[in-house]
């Protein structure tokens, strides 16, 4: 049976965990304030646990590692909220049988998001390994209503290549089949994110489902530039959506734990909007916005020259210095040196990387007196 376990908001954004009273596991899902009455626990669907990680089950088997039974076996212990500084913490507390879980949510007083992160702890006597773990999970998508309506439901996802960033990407759920089975067992996933240590290949760690029906947006955003993934999960007539570490299947991925060792996830920020995607893309920004400590000479946006297309990766301290001559006078602030200024070789500078230590041939003095 599922039962509202608390409800906490600040005004624009509304987190509701879902307590499933018979198995203990505790769920998460967001919605703007100003739609919190469409908010139930009745329908067809199930509580999905606050962390991702026996195998899941229901045909699921190289599509999914969510709903392991590590991860099944996480039981809710108990809940503390927290107010300083202008934020409220709420900090959950599962247990398992080999690893405990500290699920943390960030409430700013004044913003439509959250940040999401979880730890992990080994509890047990004995290594344990880690195949999975998300930095947040979201159940019951779209909250509003108790029925089925995977057709109101749009996904958008921007993919990204070298120098092609950012195309955005929109796709229906029912196009994606993301359409509960009659019996609701078997399930759907779709999987994507990037390997290595290039962030944005393939994809951005960010996403947005839209409920078309009363208009309003959830978008998530991971930050890591390591190797990550984000799924969307369907079994019944709810989705979920959940990001984090790339696991063993996507990423190649595991952690050993020893007992008593911990392992923290990459923190991810969760949005809500009832404009339009532009809207709770600036709602994803500004929660970048609020983190950085901008330094004084960069509040303005100085622009800023690089050199790459001038050298084309070979910058020596005689073409950067007439590189600067011409430029001087024009409002740049800064002078980038972009590749290949630690080419030692008479080749191509990028066969050279790996050293990052400044070229004694190209910059006889040094970087310093290049930059003086």
């Amino acid at each position: 049976m599922k039962t509202l376990l608390k409800q906490v908001g600040n005004g624009q954004v509304s987190v509701f965990y879902i307590l499933d009273t018979e198995t203990g596991i505790v769920g998460m899902t967001v919605l703007p304030t100003k739609l919190g009455d469409l908010f139930t626990t009745e329908g067809n669907w199930q509580t999905e646990n606050l962390v991702g990680d026996e195998y899941p089950g229901s045909y699921s088997q190289g599509m999914t590692m969510r709903n392991s039974q590590s991860c099944s076996k996480l039981r809710y212990v108990g809940q503390e909220i927290t107010q300083s500084g202008g934020w409220t913490r709420i900090t959950t507390r599962l247990q398992g049988p080999r690893v405990s879980c500290m699920h943390t949510v960030g409430l700013p007083n004044d913003r439509a998001y959250i940040t999401v992160g979880t730890v992990a702890e080994n509890t047990s006597d004995e290594i344990q390994k880690l195949e999975m773990l998300s930095s947040f999970s979201i159940c019951d998508l779209a909250a509003a209503g108790a029925e089925e309506r995977m057709a109101d439901l749009n996904l958008y996802r921007m993919q990204s290549r070298w120098s092609g960033e950012g195309k955005i990407e929109k796709q229906n759920l029912t196009a994606l089949h993301m359409e509960p089975s009659w019996s609701r067992h078997g399930v759907n996933s779709v999987r994507w994110g990037q390997v290595g240590s290039m962030p944005v290949r393939g994809y951005f760690p960010w996403a947005v489902l839209e409920d078309a029906r009363y208009g309003w947006n959830i978008g998530a955003q991971l930050y890591y530039n390591g190797s990550w993934q984000m799924e969307l999960y369907e079994k019944d007539d709810k989705a979920a959506l959940s990001g984090g570490l790339a696991d063993r299947e996507f990423g190649h991925w595991m952690k050993t734990l020893q007992p008593g060792e911990k392992l923290e996830t990459p923190l991810a920020v969760v949005a809500v909007s009832t404009g339009d995607l532009d809207d709770i893309s600036h709602t994803l920004t500004m929660a970048q916005q609020d983190r950085l400590d901008v330094p004084a000479s960069e509040e303005d946006l100085p622009v800023l020259f690089n050199e790459y297309c001038t050298t084309w990766g070979n910058p020596t301290a005689e073409n950067l210095e007439k590189i600067t001559d011409s430029i001087r006078g024009h409002g740049f602030r800064y002078l980038v040196i972009d590749a290949g200024w630690y080419s030692i070789g008479d080749g191509a500078w990028y066969d050279d990387q790996g050293d990052w230590d400044a070229s004694e041939k190209r910059f006889p003095e040094g970087l310093k007196a290049v930059t003086d």
